[in-house]
């Protein structure tokens, strides 16, 4: 990703979906996202503790990459505003327990389909 834009302060809005990205997911300390949209593409790495800092986020939209390993539960607890959370057609692995659904009281849409997640209802 460029370096202007990740040192662009302030960025609320990331949308570089349907652009067959590879690499990555773009990540920077400066930006203040509300939405994260890099669905469609081939971005292949983990959904990484870092995004614990985009505590305004209310929209990550991600599906159809080929995102790896588990989702962390320092980003479910630190992102209280999300409303759409789509995981959907990964390669997630791991459990999402209802806690960590918990956390997330405003989420309208939740998507993981495709996956190889072990979600427990209890």
């Amino acid at each position: 990703m460029n370096n202007t834009l990740l040192n662009a302060y302030q960025l609320k809005l990331l949308n570089c979906a349907v652009n067959q990205l590879t690499g990555n997911l773009p990540y920077s300390p400066h930006w203040k996202l509300e939405t994260y949209q890099m669905n469609n593409n081939y971005l292949s790495s983990t959904l990484s503790d870092e995004f614990h800092s985009f505590s305004n986020l209310l929209y990550l939209l991600l599906q159809n990459n080929y995102i790896i390993g588990t989702i962390p539960t320092l980003f479910i607890a630190n992102t209280t505003k999300l409303e759409d959370f789509n995981l959907g057609s990964n390669l997630l692995t791991g459990s999402l327990p209802p806690s960590l659904i918990a956390k997330v009281p405003r989420i309208n849409q939740l998507s993981l389909f495709e996956n190889m997640l072990t979600i427990l209802f209890l």
